[in-house]
């Protein structure tokens, strides 16, 4: 069922995707006002999380997974835990995402880690969203520190041209959440 839902949500993903011109992104890319601290808004969410050192783990599941096409040209919030977030879980569970090849077990991984709407942190607060891959996930705000479940948001609102990256401290896990 979970696996149905998953290939649904991501055609219409895909298929309500308006994709970038070229030109666009070529202007956007060597335009210094669209550069940030954090990268080139001009990228695609794919794109950024690839080229983000400290999101290394969680780049090599989305290949893995098969979901980059995706992830590329959908509206997304991706919630990306760091390469520190994956060393802290048990490491046999980490092993078991990195050998299994179950395509199905990465996409509902990573669908797990993606709201399929462009959020900004500001606007998260305290409530819940639905991920991609069909689950609740909550929020909270606690002494200005936002919280997605058990993990804090670290980096928040990494611009990509079709949605926005929060990287987390820890790996978010829908049997545990």
């Amino acid at each position: 069922m979970k696996t149905n839902l998953l290939t649904i949500i991501g055609t219409l993903a895909i298929g309500a995707a308006i994709p970038c011109a070229t030109a666009q992104n070529h202007r956007e890319a060597s335009d210094p006002s669209a550069r940030t601290s954090e990268g080139i808004r001009g990228r695609n969410l794919v794109e950024n999380i690839h080229s983000r050192p400290e999101l290394g783990t969680f780049s090599k599941l989305l290949k893995l997974s098969g979901m980059e096409e995706i992830l590329a040209k959908g509206d997304f919030t991706v919630l990306a835990p760091t390469d520190d977030a994956f060393r802290a879980m048990p490491e046999e569970n980490l092993e078991a995402l990195l050998a299994s090849g179950d395509r199905t077990q990465l996409q509902q991984f990573i669908g797990y880690h993606v709201i399929p709407t462009r959020i900004p942190v500001a606007r998260l607060g305290t409530g819940e969203a639905t991920t991609l891959q069909g689950s609740k996930i909550a929020f909270s705000t606690v002494d200005g520190v936002v919280w997605v479940s058990r993990a804090e948001i670290v980096k928040a609102d990494i611009p990509a041209g079709n949605g926005l990256i929060h990287t987390l401290t820890m790996v978010l896990e829908p049997d545990v959440e």
